[in-house]
């Protein structure tokens, strides 16, 4: 009966280092895909204000 509650703190610490990293690979995913958003969104404003600065 001592041997069981290790395994099953093991067994959950496991699980939750597992879902801890999945939700901060997620998270970090959607940050690079948000500041690759940006970066477009402000090369448009640039493509956009420069024939403006030219003329």
């Amino acid at each position: 009966m001592r041997t069981k509650p290790k395994r099953w703190r093991i067994v959950l610490v496991m699980a939750l280092s597992i879902i801890v990293v999945v939700i901060a690979y997620r998270v970090y995913q959607d940050e690079k895909a948000r500041e690759a958003k940006r970066i477009d969104m402000i090369g448009a404003i640039q493509r956009r204000s420069l024939p403006a600065e030219n003329q």
